[in-house]
């Protein structure tokens, strides 16, 4: 697994969670798509499979007064 990658990263067996925290919304849009082209590139390198019917995504917003 990439160790340059500017995301949290969480493994569990064959599960991966990706975890971006920032100020902005485009910001955490920027990062997270960096890093999952390298994420997709490692798995092409390793011939590794993506499931794309488990593929999920969550944003938490926290309201800052």
């Amino acid at each position: 697994m990439p160790e340059n990658l500017l995301f949290l990263r969480y493994q569990c067996t064959d599960d991966t969670a990706l975890a971006v925290q920032s100020m902005g919304l485009e910001t955490c849009e920027e990062i997270l798509n960096e890093d999952l082209d390298m994420l997709l590139n490692y798995c092409k390198m390793c011939k590794l499979k993506r499931n794309q019917s488990k593929r999920e995504s969550m944003m938490l917003e926290q309201q800052i007064d």
